[in-house]
């Protein structure tokens, strides 16, 4: 009785493997055809990478005035130099806290004043950031500055003049940015230096490196 009953199973899983053979494959023949879709997909993908990693590497290897040719730059609307710039208790008008803050950063930069000037510019007219951060010890912060006059004096850059873009305000009217060249006898150097507005009064926030711009019209303001 057992014995008819196993081969009863056996000859029913002997007719289902039989009926589905064709299918399992068909099924073997459709997973190796999208593995090896996978693999071709993997590879064109491996190869794009592999291009715009050498495309980056063959960018990097330009020099820089290579890198500006093929790059349109933008044009930026220059103040006119003004008269001499006397300082104000406070300034609510950006462009006009621009033309000190720009004259600040030069004559520092330049060695023109000393540190000791440039901190007392910074304890006037800086933002409640750079108090925080930079202005809490005063030895500390005129240290500071004079290892960075001397870092610029031995590079030797020997600044000779500077210009200043029109200043922007950022859609909520309480940042503004203007642009920076520095020029000296071998070459030009660019900043981006940032303004906050803080209680209606234009503080100095920050000053970086940015990149190179076109002088279009110069403007009075």
């Amino acid at each position: 009785m057992h014995f008819a009953k196993y081969l009863m199973l056996s000859s029913i899983a002997f007719l289902l493997s039989a009926c589905t053979e064709d299918e399992l494959v068909k099924k073997a023949l459709e997973m190796k055809e999208e593995q090896a879709k996978e693999i071709i997909a993997a590879e064109n993908e491996e190869k794009m990478v592999t291009e715009k990693q050498r495309q980056i590497l063959e960018d990097l290897k330009k020099p820089l005035n290579d890198v500006l040719k093929d790059n349109e730059l933008e044009k930026q609307d220059i103040l006119a130099a003004g008269s001499t710039i006397t300082a104000k208790e406070s300034y609510s008008d950006p462009t006009e806290f621009a033309r000190l803050t720009g004259r600040m950063l030069f004559d520092f930069n330049s060695s023109s004043i000393s540190p000791e000037e440039y901190y007392t510019f910074l304890e006037k007219y800086a933002s409640k950031q750079v108090h925080e951060d930079l202005l809490k010890d005063k030895n500390n912060a005129i240290m500071i500055f004079e290892n960075i006059q001397n870092i610029l004096n031995e590079q030797k850059m020997n600044n000779t003049k500077y210009a200043l873009t029109q200043v922007t305000l950022n859609q909520n009217g309480k940042e503004a940015y203007f642009y920076r060249k520095v020029s000296s006898d071998n070459e030009n150097q660019y900043y981006v230096t940032t303004l906050v507005l803080e209680d209606d009064v234009w503080k100095y926030d920050s000053d970086e490196p940015s990149m190179p711009f076109e002088e279009d019209n110069e403007k009075i303001n």
